[in-house]
């Protein structure tokens, strides 16, 4: 599970990263889309760990909850340009305002933001049923889920932009999702025979608040790392350089790509 958790934060900050991208042409390469970006990760982190721990501590097999969460990201994911285009960038193009622009972002993101924000809680309700020390597993799957999300940020900041356009790194992401959830679609098969606690199974108080506040404050350091590496110096940039900037992968030096 760990493994497959590195995975799921590494596709997660593909996304934050590339979606940050796309707002550059909708907002401008400016605070504003950084700002807008970062506020709905941690709405939709938050709202994911509320829906997340809720649901998962009435099913009868949060694995399978799991895999389908991690399936519905992949679905958004494949499309997810297009959709925040058709939200984001046609706004802007009509000349509505920065205003529906924000609030086309926070439509268009939400949802996947969500569906990222359900997952750890999910799997902190499973192992409270199956593993005596939920404690240290649930340590353990924080830290792979880190790890993998700070991973992304950094392979897609300095590697990915450089050899894929925009929409094909989306579709590694979604590919490494739906990877998750064919892995969690055979653990749960193997471990079919194994009798769960049925909904009327109650986690403890002490569990259920531990996946909902690590699951709302989960990802914070890898969410402004991926800003780091999509952002850099271009609030900061002239007007006209602006666009160039939402063209090019800003790496921590400050310089694009073929300029280092």
């Amino acid at each position: 599970m760990g493994v497959l958790f590195f995975l799921s934060g590494a596709a997660a900050l593909i996304y934050q990263v590339s979606w940050q991208r796309v707002l550059f042409s909708g907002l401008g390469a400016d605070t504003l889309s950084v700002a807008v970006i970062v506020s709905v990760f941690m709405l939709g982190l938050g709202l994911g760990a509320l829906i997340g721990g809720w649901a998962a501590d009435r099913a009868t097999s949060p694995l399978r909850w799991f895999l389908a969460v991690e399936l519905g990201i992949a679905c958004y994911g494949v499309c997810s340009v297009a959709v925040i285009d058709v939200f984001i960038m046609h706004a802007g193009g009509l000349g509505l305002g920065h205003g529906v622009v924000v609030f086309g972002a926070l439509f268009a993101l939400i949802v996947p933001t969500t569906l990222m924000g359900m997952t750890l809680p999910i799997l902190v309700i499973l192992l409270d049923r199956v593993v005596r020390n939920v404690g240290e597993a649930t340590g353990l799957l924080y830290l792979a889920n880190t790890m993998g999300a700070a991973s992304g940020a950094i392979v897609t900041g300095l590697y990915l932009f450089h050899i894929m356009d925009l929409r094909q790194v989306t579709w590694l992401a979604a590919a490494i999702n739906a990877t998750v959830a064919l892995c969690g679609w055979f653990l749960a098969r193997r471990s079919s025979s194994v009798r769960w606690p049925g909904p009327g199974h109650q986690a403890s108080r002490l569990v259920r608040a531990v996946a909902v506040r690590v699951g709302r404050y989960r990802r914070p350091f890898p969410v402004f790392l991926g800003d780091r590496f999509s952002s850099r110096d271009c609030g900061n940039a002239a007007s006209g350089d602006r666009n160039r900037c939402a063209e090019e992968c800003i790496v921590p030096g400050g310089a694009p790509f073929g300029q280092q």
